[in-house]
């Protein structure tokens, strides 16, 4: 049953208003902002309404009218104020309609944005950032659908994870030169984002980063990069021509999976890996050339490369994982070097333009033996010099037709299966040591390890 409750409000006026005993206190607040005198619209919804009962502030917004007192008779006093600059943009205390806000200028005192503040705004356009704004949460402006212009602040430090991620209106933004590292899934399907510069001071793209930026046909990567995570660039459906700089160190695992348009990729002489999937899927890439500075292929890194044509594998790789190069289906030109000691299951499946007598084409009945059998710790195990990372050799102690291995037990990478034949490999210039180093730094497992007396 509807009741009218009598307010008054700071100008002096009274105000009847309708509602009902079960309504909620936070809905009560937000019809009489509606009552706010002299605001804009933007002024109205970003400002704070209290509501006083009986010489009582109301601070429980989940009671209903009944609980907290209200009812015909009783005095009812209604404040507005403007909210902090940091209250602002918090989620909890920012009492502003996600559905209807269309416009936000952070203002010169806020210097923290905080996680979700504007999350879900589904009717947000733009966003201006004072260069006072130094830090921005998780998801602050995720999922904002409509969100079309952002200015960023030039003192930005750190920009949280998600941050922009689902604005599937964004089509352009500018990172600033005060960002290190661009976040874990900033831009994550971000649909319409079709040019993006990274800052010049970032070392490191974070896990899908722009990953379903279908949109997205011009990047521009800063030469101080160092390392690419996983997911970075997945299903950038539109991206043609990537040119990656010569600080690139890795490249994670499906970092460019599902970039159908890509056609030219040049890779840098500073990369040391790219990971398994890393260029998968890449239906229009026609040609690359891997760098001497790569020892190993990693399984399935350009699989389903349905026009790749021509592969240059340098001396320098040692080992081409499995499926490195299945369903090329076009690949006509990919020798492999008299370095690979290691060709994994199926590394050239499908690729039927090869010569027949291609050592990719052929099958080894070792390559199907189970790899099941008892491992022995050595006596001497492998350890990094950094204490709290260990890592240890494992050694078989049964010989199966398909050769010893030794398996590496790393604490973020799982288990990597490695050939004793590298380590009995006999090219004068390297040592056991050096082939195993060069193994390690391909997974990530090392900076820097210090080897004592292994004998293979």
């Amino acid at each position: 049953m509807e009741m009218a409750i009598r307010v008054c409000l700071m100008s002096g006026e009274d105000v009847l208003v309708q509602v009902v005993p079960e309504m909620k206190v936070r809905d009560f607040k937000a019809e009489l902002k509606g009552l706010q005198p002299a605001a804009d619209e933007l002024t109205r919804k970003l400002s704070r309404v209290d509501v006083i009962v009986q010489d009582k502030q109301l601070v429980e917004d989940d009671e209903t009218i009944m609980e907290a007192g209200i009812r015909p008779g009783v005095s009812v006093q209604v404040l507005f104020s403007s909210i902090s600059p940091v209250e602002c943009i918090s989620q909890s205390t920012s009492g502003y309609d996600r559905d209807s806000l269309l416009v936000v200028q952070i203002p010169s005192s806020t210097m923290l944005i905080q996680n979700q503040a504007f999350a879900a705004c589904s009717a947000l356009t733009s966003v201006t950032m004072e260069d006072s704004v130094s830090h921005i949460g998780e998801l602050a402006f995720g999922y904002c659908t409509a969100l079309l212009r952002v200015r960023m602040s030039q003192a930005l430090r750190e920009v949280g994870n998600y941050t922009f991620a689902y604005c599937r209106s964004l089509d352009t933004l500018v990172l600033p030169d005060s960002l290190s590292l661009v976040a874990e899934g900033l831009f994550k399907d971000c649909t319409s984002l079709r040019t993006v510069t990274i800052p010049a001071s970032a070392t490191m793209i974070g896990e899908s980063a722009f990953s379903g930026c279908s949109s997205l046909c011009t990047l521009t990567i800063s030469d101080k990069v160092t390392h690419i995570k996983e997911f970075a660039f997945a299903n950038c459906s539109s991206l043609i021509s990537i040119t990656l700089p010569e600080s690139l160190v890795g490249i994670g695992s499906a970092a460019f999976s599902g970039c159908s348009s890509l056609s030219t990729l040049t890779l840098p002489d500073s990369l040391r890996y790219f990971a398994a999937m890393a260029f998968s899927h890449c239906s229009s890439l026609l040609s690359v050339a891997i760098p001497v500075s790569v020892t190993y292929i990693s399984q399935n890194a350009f699989a389903y490369c349905t026009s790749l044509k021509s592969v240059s594998i340098p001396h320098s790789v040692f080992g081409i994982g499995a499926g490195a190069f299945a369903d090329c289906e076009l690949l006509e030109d990919a020798q492999v070097p008299s370095s690979v000691v290691e060709l994994g299951e199926g590394a050239f499946r499908d690729c039927h333009h090869l010569p027949s007598d291609h050592p990719g084409l052929r099958v080894s009945p070792d390559q199907e033996k189970s790899d099941v059998e008892e491992l022995e710790e050595l006596q001497d195990p492998v350890e990094r010099e950094d204490s709290n990372l260990g890592h240890r050799l494992f050694k078989r102690t049964k010989k199966g037709t398909g050769g010893s291995r030794m398996r590496v037990q790393g604490l973020d990478t799982g288990i990597l299966c490695i050939p004793l034949c590298l380590v009995q490999n006999s090219r004068p210039s390297t040592t056991p040591d050096m082939l195993l180093v060069e193994c390690f730094l391909r997974h990530g497992l090392l900076s820097c390890w210090e080897r004592k007396g292994f004998d293979a």
